[in-house]
């Protein structure tokens, strides 16, 4: 007799599975479940090579150090019962009562609007939604049909962003997604700074690589890190232009230091990372095209100096001039590299304070205007 369902741990080579003591303790007829521990460095596939070993009419996707209640299976079959067309289902991975303060502080920006607006809803109980979407769902936490795997799988490249776009994939070809408030586990968040900043650089770092959009809010943090890089610049060019200092100009600055004293540092350190995660990915992308401009520039536009510098002859190449050295060539290549990166740099650059900065000093000139009116 097959499983109705089976479980599937993806665990790390060198960590154990603290989960498999909470699901022996599941009070719910062991007949109808599977479990299956996959080892591997690599998540995503993990879990497809779980799915490959599973026999099971629904897959249920669990991490590994996190933990459930005893009525968890109970919960998940009662819902499945209840609602047969839904496909896949997920729910929260709520913050334990016995985290550690700053875990428990990391535990309540993650679950806030405000620092986590892309998917704070995987961090807090929501009223039940039957056509949820990857805001909702996490890898921590899914509940896949059958029928659904064998379409789709995750994507081994994707990690840790693979739960996202399986999702987004699973939505486009029609599959139902719901999330229950009832249907839960308790995730442990990372007890220190270096960790929480770990994880949401590679959360930054994979969003930012993945093919489809996130949407306006996920450059949010981006933008962030931007602006406090810019700030100091932005003021120094203001100052030497001789306008007046309004502190509507350090509004946002101010906004964001009320925001530190409600949330803590953990909200600082998941924006600020995720944004570097970001602008490293942005960067990789600028730099590859900056090459490729390069190239074609130097083809198009260089190459006759190029071939004249190499020659070591003017251009008409009538009288053979002194031969020229490696050394000269190196410094002409580099000169044009240096430009070429320079360039589009400071555009950007003048970009960014440019829409940071142009709404805050229109409203101050209107402001001044008003008054001296």
């Amino acid at each position: 007799m097959k499983p109705k369902y089976s479980i599937i741990i993806p665990v790390a080579p060198d960590r154990k599975a603290p989960i498999l003591k909470y699901i022996k303790k599941q009070k719910f007829d062991r007949k109808k479940y599977e479990v299956i521990v996959i080892k591997g460095t690599n998540v995503p596939e993990n879990r497809n090579n779980g799915f490959a070993k599973s026999k099971g009419e629904w897959i249920i996707y669990l991490d590994s150090d996190a933990y459930i209640e005893p009525d968890f299976m109970s919960k998940v079959d009662a819902f499945i019962k209840k609602h047969p067309k839904i496909d896949i289902i997920g729910g929260p991975q709520l913050t334990p009562d016995d985290d550690g303060p700053f875990a428990e502080d990391s535990g309540i920006a993650l679950a806030s609007p405000i620092v986590n607006p892309g998917a704070f809803k995987r961090y807090r109980i929501t009223p039940e939604n039957l056509n949820a979407d990857e805001g909702y769902i996490s890898g921590a936490l899914m509940i896949i049909r059958r029928k659904v795997l064998k379409e789709i799988r995750f994507d081994i490249d994707q990690y840790p962003a693979d739960d996202v776009t399986f999702i987004k994939k699973a939505r486009k070809k029609g599959f139902k997604v719901a999330s229950s408030p009832d249907i839960y586990l308790f995730h442990k968040r990372r007890p220190t700074t270096k960790g929480l900043a770990k994880q949401y650089f590679d959360y930054g770092e994979a969003g930012a690589k993945m093919e489809e959009g996130r949407g306006i809010m996920f450059a949010a943090p981006a933008l962030l890190v931007l602006y406090f890089l810019t700030l100091p610049l932005m003021m120094a060019l203001l100052m030497e232009f001789n306008i007046p200092f309004n502190a509507l100009w350090l509004l946002p600055l101010a906004a964001y230091g009320i925001l530190i004293i409600v949330y803590g540092s953990p909200m600082v350190i998941i924006h600020f990372a995720y944004g570097i995660g970001v602008i490293k990915v942005w960067g990789e992308k600028l730099i590859e095209l900056i090459i490729g401009f390069f190239l074609l520039a130097t083809s198009f536009l260089f190459a006759p100096f190029l071939a004249w510098t190499l020659k070591g002859m003017d251009w008409n190449y009538e009288s053979p001039k002194p031969k020229t050295t490696a050394k000269d060539i190196f410094y002409t290549i580099i000169f044009y590299c240096v430009w070429l990166l320079l360039l589009p740099l400071s555009l950007i650059l003048w970009l960014v304070g440019l829409i940071i900065f142009a709404p805050v000093a229109l409203i101050s000139w209107m402001i001044e205007k008003k008054q001296e009116v």
